[in-house]
């Protein structure tokens, strides 16, 4: 198990980072939109949700 200061909260989040030292997140999102055209595209094509599904997690997770 990971942790994170030994019971002291963080006051930043830390990033996964490989040894290139780009957070993993932005070369997921990067490889997301050069193979599907976007989170958005993927959602649908590859997940099957529906705009309605995409338009109900924003508002829960965006907006």
């Amino acid at each position: 198990m990971l942790s994170y200061g030994a019971d002291t909260p963080a006051k930043q989040g830390n990033p996964l980072r490989p040894s290139d030292g780009i957070p993993f997140r932005k070369t997921a999102l990067n490889a997301t939109k050069m193979d599907d055209g976007g989170v958005e595209k993927y959602l649908k094509t590859e997940i099957g949700l529906w705009s309605l599904d995409i338009a109900i997690l924003r508002a829960q997770y965006i907006y």
